[in-house]
């Protein structure tokens, strides 16, 4: 099977130079996958970076005027040529055995999205931490029974299916939300989506306390979004319920000593109030006509 990666990036060549080489390790023949480099116009060229890998990784760099991560995508999708459109990030390291799991996966679930697991590799980092660990209670709370959400950190879909379900949201501006945007959206059309184990990625996506506000603040602002365009009943919910939240809460005292889980419990509980501002911020916005 052959795959079309989808990775968009913007004035991040740091992450480049890592993205390729981690690349370059992944076991699976280089005829049979495509990396698709969609460069949002940033302001760094990235032909120096991207060169001295031509030949060691089948990557093609796409120069784009800066418009949003989303319409990035949707121009990294307009050139895949794979049956398997894999969507992720230029801070997403894979796992060596990523592709050949998701192979296997795709022949046994045939017209099935799917979805990795996603593993912080910055582990002394606290914010990360805590980023990570919301993240992968989510993932395992919506997708207990029938998955519902993975994130864009590493999501497959059949080319073709996808393209007939609408791709990519070129006009999405929001700077988050659109993944669980695409997954409702393809849950709402009846597709199946399927985890799959052993496609690891691994996500060094380095916060600050002021950069993890601003990421959980644009959180909400895209779930909100989301919320907007539900058509039924499909997909992640819109409210987990409070007990979803207590055990949200109560999840780092279930894996760290009691004083990380207390430092991640206060940055959890930050999460939450900067969703809570980015969504009534996005409902502001939408009001006003400013959904941007």
């Amino acid at each position: 099977m052959k795959f079309s990666i989808v990775i968009p990036t913007y004035n991040r060549p740091g992450h480049v130079a890592a993205l390729l080489e981690a690349w370059e390790r992944v076991d699976y023949p280089k005829d049979d996958y495509e990396l698709i480099l969609a460069d949002d116009g940033g302001s760094e060229p990235l032909d120096g970076v991207v060169g001295p890998w031509v030949g060691r990784v089948p990557v093609r760099l796409l120069r784009l005027e800066h418009v949003s991560a989303s319409s990035a995508r949707a121009s990294g999708l307009a050139e895949a040529v794979g049956e398997l459109v894999l969507c992720s990030d230029d801070d997403c390291r894979p796992d060596p055995g990523i592709l050949r799991a998701y192979a296997e996966a795709a022949r046994e679930h045939p017209g099935a999205a799917l979805g990795g697991p996603v593993v912080n590799l910055l582990v002394d980092d606290v914010y990360a931490t805590a980023t990570q660990e919301m993240i992968t209670f989510i993932g395992e709370e919506w997708n207990r029974v029938g998955a519902c959400f993975f994130t864009f950190s590493s999501l497959v879909f059949p080319a073709g299916a996808f393209r007939a379900n609408g791709g990519f949201d070129a006009g999405w501006l929001w700077r988050t939300g659109e993944d669980r945007d695409v997954c409702r959206r393809w849950c709402e059309g009846g597709g199946e989506m399927v985890p799959v184990p052993g496609a690891v990625m691994g996500h060094a996506h380095g916060l600050t306390l002021r950069k993890y506000w601003r990421q959980h603040f644009h959180y909400g602002q895209g779930n909100y979004a989301s919320r907007r365009n539900r058509r039924n009943e499909a997909g992640a919910p819109d409210f987990s319920g409070v007990g979803f939240y207590w055990r949200l809460l109560t999840r780092p005292f279930r894996g760290y000593g009691f004083g990380r889980a207390v430092v991640l419990l206060g940055l959890i509980l930050l999460a939450q109030v900067a969703n809570v501002w980015g969504t009534m911020d996005a409902a502001r916005r939408v009001a006003g006509g400013r959904a941007s």
